[in-house]
């Protein structure tokens, strides 16, 4: 018997996130000392040829592009504030 569970966990656009993700390079604790080294002031540079990604992939995790549903890190949080009257 099919396991429809199990399949929709390597579809395009399922539930497969993180590192159960075919593609990841990295793993949830990576992606959480990512963030606590970089709040000890690592630069993004050095973060990224420690886990063997690029900058931008930090960038993205920084910024909660990616890994947002771990980090807690939204998109909501990027957007500016609204600056006077909109007309």
């Amino acid at each position: 018997m099919i396991d429809v569970k199990e399949l929709s966990k390597t579809k395009v656009g399922g539930f497969c996130r993180g590192s159960s993700h075919p593609k990841s390079k990295l793993v949830e604790d990576d992606v959480l000392k990512i963030l606590h080294l970089y709040d000890e002031g690592y630069t993004v540079a050095s973060l990224a040829r420690a886990a063997g990604v690029t900058p931008g992939a930090v960038w993205m995790i920084l910024r909660g592009e990616t890994w947002g549903w771990l980090t807690g890190i939204g998109r909501e949080d990027l957007q500016p504030e609204p600056s006077g009257d909109v007309r």
